[in-house]
């Protein structure tokens, strides 16, 4: 079906800047940092109305909390569903409703929770500054594909395919909700998967199709208490009973596992470059209260977060975890250890082609609204254009949830820095990006 411009100018004439910004406003007046019990509920609620105000069919899911390392809930994210014509394809735009807790807050100059509007502040695209957290990450996507979508119903025009909505929960912490929505999406009753999924993720207006997965776990060595001056009696009575520190064995497998090229089999990326493996909580056991460092540690665990590039997968990560283990432990018989992954983990790396239909969608309709050409994370050849994108490629969004149940998706969304201080976003580029996405609703929805 081609798309005419006056069907075009119908749906873009029905942007409205004014609603746009207030609702921005009402979301970053509703706190939701991640790490909180129920953080999402009170956004949840108010979206939930919102849509089913515009005209929307509204679907509420909650994220059961599966893992203490989940916060409380309740958890409720949320789909809406605008039913098309019949014979188009079913597109679905979204977001995170959690965000990341206040950085820093002594270096803030706006409430964080005000909603805080400069006109007269001079931006990327224009004059205009909404602050807030969350109006980079990523609430402000939430807004704008709402807008999006209020501006379709408003004008009339007919779509396809169906159009869906969602406000995803738990992503600051593994991409939780959108896991769990892909997980049990026959449960939800909205109809089948859609076929493309276009996510809001702060981006500065250029398009990420590129990033890692992450894949976090947990290490665990196992040693024997004893008093480091038996560590080399060779007298029998003392076979078995040396003392074994499980944090020296621990050592040895972090200073294996951090020669990248070495310790995992993967072909580094002409965009992303190599894998990244970060150490994070060291807990030991001792013995005693607080021990003696001379009795060692019989116990040790280690956290990992591994972001790893397309191609791999939480198997193959598995499988050269073990033969990492079972190498050194040909070289020390005493080093015993085991792998558990966190059931956080995102579902994968991403790489969309860069043909494929929702970026040729994507480029025409930011031309359309920006007179440019919009910015891939790769040029043609695979390789870096070295541009904003470029600072973003080492993390892992929602995309990575669907891509798990192989259904493509890229981001793309207003604003530039996700977590600082004072987050902003720019009103003209914001109402811009609304442009965007209802252009390219209108767009994959009509073929």
């Amino acid at each position: 079906m081609e798309i005419s411009r006056d069907m075009k100018e119908k749906v873009l004439a029905r942007v409205n800047e004014e609603r746009l910004i207030t609702l921005l406003q009402k979301l970053i007046q509703m706190p939701s940092p991640v790490e909180e019990d129920g953080a999402e509920k009170e956004i949840s609620e108010y979206l939930q109305g919102y849509w089913k105000r515009m005209g929307l069919e509204v679907f509420v899911q909650d994220v059961p909390r599966f893992h203490e390392s989940i916060p409380k809930g309740p958890h409720p994210q949320i789909i809406g569903r605008l039913k098309g014509k019949g014979g188009g394809k079913r597109f679905m735009m979204g977001g995170h409703i959690d965000t990341e807790p206040v950085v820093q807050p002594e270096r803030w100059t706006k409430d964080p929770f005000g909603g805080f509007v400069d006109r007269e502040e001079k931006g990327i695209e224009g004059q205009g500054y909404l602050y807030g957290l969350g109006a980079a990450n990523m609430k402000q996507s939430v807004a704008s594909f709402t807008e999006a979508v209020y501006a379709t119903i408003e004008s009339g025009v007919d779509l396809k395919g169906d159009l869906l909505l969602s406000g995803w929960v738990l992503e600051d912490i593994g991409c939780i909700g959108s896991k769990y929505q892909v997980d049990h999406w026959n449960e939800i009753g909205v109809g089948p998967y859609p076929d493309m999924v276009l996510d809001g993720e702060p981006s500065n207006c250029e398009v990420r199709s590129t990033h890692v997965g992450v894949s976090c776990f947990t290490i665990t060595t196992k040693g024997q208490l004893g008093h480091v001056s038996q560590r080399y009696v060779r007298r029998p009575e003392y076979l078995g009973k040396r003392p074994i520190n499980a944090f020296d064995k621990m050592f040895k497998i972090i200073a294996e596992l951090k020669d990248m090229k070495k310790s995992f089999t993967y072909t580094r990326h002409p965009y992303i470059g190599d894998c990244i493996l970060t150490v994070g909580d060291v807990r030991t056991k001792v013995g005693g209260k607080g021990g003696r460092p001379v009795l060692g540690s019989s116990e040790c665990q280690a956290d990992f977060d591994l972001r790893y590039l397309p191609g791999m997968t939480t198997q193959s990560i598995q499988e050269d975890l073990e033969r990492v283990i079972y190498r050194l432990k040909i070289e020390d018989p005493e080093l015993e250890a085991s792998v558990s992954f966190w059931p956080q983990t995102v579902a994968g790396a991403t790489e969309l082609p860069r043909d494929h239909l929702l970026h040729q969608v994507l480029r025409k309709a930011h031309q359309e609204v920006f007179g440019e050409e919009v910015i891939l994370d790769i040029d043609a050849k695979g390789t870096s254009v070295n541009r904003f994108v470029d600072r973003c490629k080492y993390g892992g969004t929602d995309i990575g949830s669907f891509y798990g149940v192989g259904i493509p998706g890229t981001n793309y969304g207003a604003a530039q820095v996700p977590v600082t201080p004072d987050e902003r976003v720019s009103i003209p580029q914001l109402v811009k990006h609304c442009k965007v996405s209802a252009l390219t609703t209108l767009e994959i929805c009509n073929r």
